[in-house]
Parts: C-alpha cells; sequence; structure tokens
C-alpha cells in the first residue's frame, strides 16, 4: 500500500470568545505578580511603624505566597481558552498536536490504526456504551458543534499503553484513511449503516 501522508486541523470557530478568555486570565495573571513588589514595598514601610513585627511577616508571607500563586494558576489556565488540534496521519499512524494561540505547537501522543479498537460518530449508541465503562476521555477539539465539512468522531484505542476513547472533529476523508488501513471490524454500528445505506 502506498505511503499516505493526511493532515487536518480542529479550528476554533468562536475565536473572540476564546481569545477574550485568554486575555483576562493573562491580565489577571499579570495583576497577581504585578502587585507581589507593591505589596514588598508596603511591607518595608509598615514594618518602619508596626510594633509587631511577627504579625506583618506573616502576613505579607501568606498574601504574597497568595499572589504568586494567582499568577501561576491564571498564567497556567489561560492556555486552555485558545488551543487547536491538529491531526495527522501518515501510513496507519495518527499523531497528535495541541497548538497554543496558532503559535506554539505541542506534540501530545500517537498511535496506530492496529491500536483501534472501535471508531464511530460522536454521541451514537456505542459511544455511550464505552462512556458509561468509565473510560477515560480525550476531547480534542474546543468547538461545540463542527466545522463545515467535518463531524465530531470518537475513536477507541490502545494510546501509550492506556486504553482511550478519543473525540475528534474530522472530515469523514480522515476516518476512511483510518479505516484503509485497518479493518471494517473497527467501524460501529452506527457508523456502519451509515457508510453502506448511502
Amino acid at each position: 500500500m502506498r505511503e499516505i501522508f493526511y493532515e487536518e486541523s480542529a479550528l476554533i470557530q468562536d475565536e473572540y470568545y476564546h481569545k477574550t478568555r485568554y486575555n483576562l486570565f493573562n491580565i489577571l495573571s499579570w495583576i497577581c505578580y504585578g502587585l507581589a513588589p507593591i505589596l514588598t514595598f508596603v511591607l518595608i514601610l509598615i514594618l518602619n511603624f508596626s510594633t509587631n513585627v511577627i504579625v506583618s511577616v506573616v502576613v505579607f508571607v501568606v498574601v504574597l505566597a497568595l499572589l504568586i500563586a494567582g499568577g501561576a494558576i491564571f498564567g497556567k489556565q489561560k492556555n486552555k481558552f485558545y488551543i487547536e488540534y491538529d491531526y495527522t496521519f501518515i501510513s496507519g499512524t495518527i499523531r497528535i498536536s495541541k497548538v497554543y494561540r496558532q503559535i506554539k505547537r505541542k506534540f501530545l501522543f500517537e498511535f496506530e490504526t492496529r491500536d483501534i479498537e472501535k471508531l464511530g460518530r460522536y454521541k451514537s449508541s456505542q459511544f455511550y456504551v464505552y462512556e458509561n465503562s468509565n473510560i477515560e476521555t480525550e476531547i480534542l477539539t474546543l468547538n461545540k458543534t463542527p466545522a463545515r465539512n467535518k463531524s465530531f468522531y470518537y475513536i477507541v484505542a490502545n494510546v501509550e499503553g492506556l486504553k482511550k476513547m478519543l473525540v475528534l472533529e474530522c472530515s469523514e476523508k480522515f476516518i476512511v484513511h483510518l479505516i484503509q488501513f485497518s479493518n471494517q471490524t473497527i467501524i460501529d454500528d452506527d457508523l456502519r449503516k451509515e457508510i453502506f445505506n448511502k
């Protein structure tokens, strides 16, 4: 079988909403970090006039720790609001990457088509069977509805030694490539009926 390279991206549809949330958390992070040196300066002034140095230092340390922790938490959380995903298929290997703010790309994991146990439409009857079995689920798109010419699909596969259910937003062409390099037994019943009734 000839080598196939095919790549798709799950791009953010409501970019304004996600960008706004990203910017808000970014601002909150910088406010927390910015208040830390101001607080240090205020403590120095207080210590000059305070009779209870121990209480002042304890309060300072607690507030400073909260500000630094807040800055770190807001800074980390901001990236969750502006993420896109790339799905790359190379002759039987599926690679998944995250793209932060359309700038930074981070490889997440890869698996082979032979590691796929089941594949079908998101929220099909077999999807719910897997979901109710408490399998670890990773949703690899931020969109609530699929983009034009795409659908949500689920893939149950052995990923890095763990059985996971992955939810992708991709085209039928991407799914066809997976099936070509695997076998039809991975197709769930609802998708099978849909394919063969066309």
